[in-house]
C-alpha cells in the first residue's frame, strides 16, 4: 500500500509537467503559424471575459498582436468531439465515449476565419479532417453558415469528426462576429 501511495504521489507532477509541456508546444506552434500568416513577428495574449468563460469552456482565446501591441487577430484553441470510441461510421446520440481533438482557428482583424488547422487528433478514425484541402473550405467570411454535405464536402470514415468540426466552426464564427477589438 505504501508503494502504491508513493507511486501515485510521484505520478501527479509528471502528469502536470507533461500537459504543460504539451501546451507549450502548441503555443510555439501557434506563434509560428500566426507569424507566418501575418508576415511579421506575433505575440499571444490570453483573452478572458465572462462571455467566453460561460459559453466556451472547452476553448482558449488569444489576441494575436504585433510588437507595437496592435491586435492583428484572434486565435482560438478548441477541444471538440471526434469519433465514438470503437468506430466512426455513424453518430450515436446515446454514446458519451467520444475521442476528442484540438483545433486552431485564426481570425483576422476583419473577423474572417483565415486559418484552420487540427493541432492534435489522437483517434484511429476520422483523421482525414486534418487535410489542408478539406480545411480550406471553411476559410473566409465568418457570416457564412457551413453545412456538412452541402457547402462542406463529406469525408468517408470521418462523419462524426467532420460534423463536429463544422458545428464548432459555426459556433466560433457566430461568436467572433459579435466581438469588438
Amino acid at each position: 500500500m505504501k508503494l502504491l501511495t508513493l507511486f501515485l504521489i510521484l505520478s501527479f507532477p509528471l502528469t502536470d509537467y507533461d500537459s504543460a509541456e504539451y501546451h507549450s508546444k502548441w503555443m510555439k506552434k501557434i506563434i509560428k503559424q500566426s507569424t507566418k500568416h501575418f508576415n511579421q513577428k506575433t505575440y499571444l495574449y490570453p483573452l478572458e471575459t465572462d462571455r467566453i468563460t460561460a459559453n466556451f469552456m472547452n476553448s482558449s482565446f488569444y489576441f494575436i498582436k504585433d510588437k507595437e501591441d496592435t491586435v492583428l487577430g484572434i486565435a482560438v484553441i478548441s477541444l471538440t468531439n471526434g469519433c465514438v470510441v470503437g468506430g466512426c461510421s455513424t453518430a450515436n446520440a446515446n454514446e458519451t465515449r467520444y475521442e476528442q481533438f484540438y483545433i486552431l482557428s485564426i481570425y483576422n482583424r476583419d473577423k474572417e476565419l483565415s486559418q484552420l488547422s487540427v493541432l492534435d487528433y489522437p483517434g484511429e478514425y476520422g483523421y482525414e479532417i486534418s487535410a489542408k484541402w478539406w480545411l480550406k473550405q471553411f476559410l473566409g467570411s465568418s457570416s457564412k453558415k457551413h453545412t456538412y454535405e452541402q457547402n462542406i464536402d463529406a469525408i468517408s470514415g470521418a462523419t462524426v469528426s467532420a460534423q463536429s468540426l463544422v458545428k464548432e466552426v459555426n459556433i466560433l464564427n457566430t461568436f467572433i462576429k459579435t466581438m469588438t477589438y
